[in-house]
């Protein structure tokens, strides 16, 4: 399953274990290979040679887990509360609507010449 990043963006570096020793992963390795990954904050797999699947959903793990990545593409994160929300749910200052919904700008009375704004008139 593809997951997206939504405020940071992180590189995984896969190798090879085989025997206890790590190799770098390349595109002519053959054979079969334990795996394990590196991402770049310094979070390790620590598998020593687990199968490439198992490896994968441990990496997506970490990665909604510790870097906010989400399974839905055209996300954000809150700014308010750190959730992570649909890109059209965002409102000024990238806020979700619960932590929008306490500003002193969503509880203004709105007039007819801003509402008008709001839908594309004049």
């Amino acid at each position: 399953m593809k997951i997206y990043p939504t405020s940071q963006k992180v590189t995984i570096k896969w190798f090879g274990v085989s025997q206890g020793e790590r190799v770098p992963a390349n595109a002519t390795m053959r054979g079969t290979w334990g795996w394990d990954a590196v991402c770049s904050c310094g979070w390790d797999s620590r598998t020593g040679g687990a199968i490439r699947s198992s490896v994968e959903s441990d990496v997506q793990m970490h990665k909604i887990m510790e870097h906010n990545y989400s399974r839905l593409p055209n996300t954000f994160v809150c700014s308010g509360c750190s959730k992570v929300n649909p890109a059209l749910a965002m409102f000024p200052n990238s806020l979700c609507v619960e932590c929008y919904a306490l500003t002193p700008e969503a509880n203004a009375p709105i007039t007819a010449r801003q509402l008008a704004q709001m839908w594309g008139g004049k």
